[in-house]
């Protein structure tokens, strides 16, 4: 258990992309529930509003794969952690009439719902799917004024 602590520890202090959102990620999807709900508990929900999923939408809007894939490229929001069944709730809804109503109701989800969500993540998640235009968008809204 010490072993894999100083893994954990040592990944999160050195690779400049690493989060506890990503962590959490990658126990769901190796099934090791009773971990990932143990991370969650200790996660903070976002609670800076001083950007907004509407702020970004001009920098989301031309992501390529925004919900998940069938192929082997996984979306935005399904690499920032959001359920399948929530995106496809969210893409059904009659009250989102348009693709831009989606993507802002998906940012906004993942934002208020998911333990630990920062813009930092999206960030994170963006160069990783090489979304190279609308990462530096996203990069200079977080810079300083």
């Amino acid at each position: 258990m010490e072993q894999k602590k100083q893994l954990i520890s040592f990944w999160i202090n050195t690779d400049p992309l690493a989060s506890w959102r990503r962590l959490i990620w990658a126990l769901d999807g190796m099934k090791e529930t009773k971990m990932a709900d143990s991370i969650r508990s200790y996660a903070e929900p976002l609670t800076d509003d001083s950007l907004t999923p509407h702020t970004l939408l001009p920098a989301v809007s031309s992501v390529r794969h925004f919900w998940r894939t069938d192929d082997d490229e996984w979306g935005l929001v399904e690499g920032l952690g959001v359920l399948y069944s929530v995106m496809d709730d969210i893409m059904a809804s009659p009250s989102h009439s348009s693709e831009e109503e989606k993507r802002i109701a998906g940012l906004q989800y993942y934002l208020q719902t998911i333990p630990g969500a920062s813009w930092e993540d999206i960030v994170g998640a963006l160069w990783f799917m090489e979304e190279h235009t609308a990462l530096e968008e996203v990069r200079q809204h977080l810079s300083p004024s």
